[in-house]
């Protein structure tokens, strides 16, 4: 696997260093003897075999034509590049880790300060500027925990995230999301436990001193239980499952 990984990204770095409007596939040759690779490839990049490119065209990463004389005319697939660059990114935070807080405690303030910022403008199809957001939670654009919080609601299906060609992040709020922060009905038990947390942080913020202690201490008890094992009791008291 990290050899196919190199020569994907020899490929969309191949491909992506030709000017833009100028673009064509490149060339893999199979030449008599058994001898192959890419034209004009040479010792510095990784060597290429015609099993090595069906399996990347068989995983969606680059398309694929065969030309008259039987070579291969390769070119990256959108998910190829975005794969490409996904790994890129990796291997810059892997070079300056850092620790991170993914406590559900420390996550849900994005996914609330995503459906704010979303609701203020307009509610709108496309993606939100991440730097809207982050700068709401009062944090750098470039904070490795809010990167890693927004990813991980978004594999868990609270948020959306996208990267453009710079790599810069680009986020909205799943439908999921909004029902669990904004109080509307549906959802299953995870849905109706942050919706739980979300009407106490409400009533945490009332005009009452008696209400906004109750509730806050209700709120912080909640979380110290857990998250998990809040939507499980708020399931089965729905009778739904989990």
């Amino acid at each position: 696997m990290a050899r196919l990984t190199e020569i994907l990204e020899a490929i969309v770095g191949d491909y992506e260093s030709q000017p833009p409007a100028e673009r064509h596939p490149l060339l893999h040759i199979r030449a008599g003897g058994g001898a192959e690779g890419f034209n004009g490839w040479d010792d510095s990049q990784p060597a290429v075999t015609r099993d090595d490119l069906d399996y990347l065209h068989d995983g969606g990463l680059i398309e694929l034509d065969i030309g008259r004389s039987g070579s291969y005319h390769i070119k990256p697939s959108v998910d190829g590049c975005a794969e490409a660059r996904r790994i890129r990114r990796e291997r810059r935070r892997l070079a300056t880790s850092e620790p991170v807080d993914l406590d559900w405690k420390a996550v849900r303030p994005l996914l609330h300060a995503v459906v704010d910022v979303w609701q203020e403008n307009g509610a709108p199809d496309g993606y939100l500027s991440f730097h809207s957001v982050v700068e709401r939670l009062g944090r750098p654009t470039d904070d490795l925990g809010t990167v890693r919080a927004a990813e991980m609601l978004a594999a868990n299906d609270w948020l959306e995230i996208a990267y453009d060609d710079e790599d810069v992040p680009r986020i909205k709020p799943t439908i999921r999301g909004v029902m669990a922060t904004r109080g509307w009905p549906g959802g299953d038990g995870e849905v109706a436990a942050e919706r739980l947390l979300s009407a106490l942080d409400e009533m945490a913020e009332s005009a009452d001193p008696e209400k906004r202690g109750w509730a806050a201490r209700a709120r912080d008890t909640l979380m110290e239980v857990g998250t998990k094992t809040l939507a499980e009791v708020v399931s089965k008291s729905a009778g739904t499952a989990v």
